[in-house]
């Protein structure tokens, strides 16, 4: 029994031998078929000794650190080594560089500001703020409060308003591209007193000038004839006092034309500069005016020249002025007296009668007497009006008296006329009786007109004629 289970073990040891012997043959077949691997590398000392392949490395991460570059203006542009950088905020950028390493940085704001270019190196961990501020080209000067209505000028030039930014709110303007040098400021207002100011300006430059405007009045002293009126600026302001004085205080700055006036005189124009603080004086007596001389006329020659005619209803001819359907006055060119006499022959053409202007200050302006024939608006009835601005009521006279006789059409009249003053006495003599008649006095109290011109006009369905007409101031 003993032997028989000796034989059993030894058989299976053999078996197990015959397997090991198996697997180590396929093993070797396998591994001359494949190629070497790290799993596959025979033990040291057995067959072909081979080398294991080296792995790729990385190279180690740089150094890093921020760089945040803030800008004035803000809307500046940064340029880092020549590439835009893009904003992370206004007036800024944030951006990680490598340290170590130099960058050149660009910054720029248009025509305006003069660029700015440097070059910084990032130290490894240390954050850095660059903050760039660019020099503006121009100066600029801030001023005010400027009151509406006020000019700048710039070296005794106009500033148009696109050329200043006003605040509403403080009414300062701001006068920006102010050029490099010096430059005078002026600030002006008709009613304020004129401010300059100079300023040296560099680029980048600002000033800020402040002030309180003085109201500029002037004060006028003027000293002519008693009465006169005192015009400034075409602007009535008042008329000289008894002892011919008239004082003014609220005339504004500048030059302004002074101006006097009164009847009977000539007038007087003269410009003056008012200078804040300097009071004006103005001492002229005005100058009568002349009075012409004696004036007459026949018309025994055609002579239109002599006189200033309405557009219609006048003719000279056979020997006579022919006057109708004419409500525009006719006039001697270039006459004027105070007190004069004066006479005419009057031929009524029709029973309407007749119109004669005295005192003709202007065309628009004089005494109008109108001898109403019995064909007229007021028959036999004299009447006088006050012609002003052109306008007067036919039916309102200052006055109307009846005429002391009848007349005709075709009836010849001699005309006696005397003004002394403000008083107008008028006289006729008819042809037919030679009887000289007063029959016209006119006083006027207000004076209105003191001197003028003498013609003729209609006032209705008047038509006649004049002949031998003379007229001559008194005391000739």
């Amino acid at each position: 029994m003993y032997k028989a289970l000796n034989i059993r073990n030894t058989k299976m040891r053999l078996a197990c031998f015959g397997l090991f012997v198996l697997t180590l043959c396929s093993a070797d077949a396998i591994s001359q078929k494949l190629p070497p691997t790290e799993g596959n590398i025979p033990p040291p000392g057995t067959g072909t000794k081979r080398t294991p392949p080296k792995l790729p490395t990385r190279p180690p991460k740089p150094a890093t650190s921020m760089l945040i570059i803030k800008t004035d203006p803000k809307e500046a542009t940064i340029e880092i080594d020549g590439q835009p950088a893009s904003k992370t905020a206004p007036g800024e950028v944030s951006k990680e560089l490598i340290a170590n390493k130099p960058y050149t940085i660009k910054v720029a704001a248009g025509p305006d500001y003069q660029t700015k270019e440097q070059q910084i190196t990032l130290k490894a961990g240390q954050p850095k703020i660059l903050e760039v501020g660019l020099t503006y080209k121009y100066g600029i000067v801030d001023m005010g409060p400027v009151i509406p209505g006020a000019k700048i000028y710039m070296d005794d030039h106009l500033l148009s308003s696109d050329m200043y930014k006003m605040d509403e709110a403080s009414k300062q303007i701001v006068i920006n591209k102010i050029p490099e040098g010096e430059h005078k400021i002026k600030y002006y207002h008709p009613d304020y007193v004129i401010l300059e100011n100079k300023y040296m300006i560099t680029p980048g430059s600002h000033f800020t000038w402040t002030f309180l405007p003085e109201r500029a009045l002037v004060e006028l002293r003027v000293k002519t004839n008693v009465g006169a009126a005192i015009y400034i600026d075409n602007e009535p302001k008042g008329t000289a006092t008894g002892d011919g004085i008239l004082k003014l205080s609220e005339i504004r700055i500048g030059d302004h034309e002074i101006k006097l006036t009164k009847d009977g005189f000539q007038d007087y124009k003269v410009t003056r500069r008012f200078e804040f603080g300097k009071l004006v004086e103005l001492d002229h007596p005005l100058e009568p005016l002349a009075t012409a001389t004696e004036f007459q006329d026949d018309f025994d020659i055609a002579n239109t020249s002599r006189w200033t005619m309405p557009p219609s209803g006048w003719s000279i001819k056979s020997g006579r002025l022919h006057i109708a359907d004419s409500p525009i006055i006719g006039f001697p060119t270039d006459l004027r007296y105070f007190d004069f006499e004066m006479h005419f022959l009057l031929r009524l053409t029709n029973a309407g009668g007749a119109a004669w202007a005295l005192h003709i200050k202007d065309p628009n302006n004089y005494y109008l007497f109108y001898l109403s024939g019995p064909e007229g608006l007021f028959p036999n009835r004299f009447i006088t009006y006050i012609v002003i601005d052109n306008k007067f009521d036919p039916n309102a006279p200052v006055s109307s008296v009846p005429v002391p006789m009848e007349l005709k059409a075709g009836g010849d009249y001699t005309i006696e006329i005397t003004a002394s003053k403000n008083i107008i006495e008028q006289a006729i003599t008819p042809a037919a009786t030679g009887e000289r008649i007063r029959f016209g006095f006119f006083e006027d109290p207000k004076h209105l007109f003191p001197y003028g011109n003498i013609g003729f006009r209609t006032v209705s369905r008047e038509q006649f004629s004049i002949d031998e007409l003379f007229v001559v101031p008194k005391g000739q």
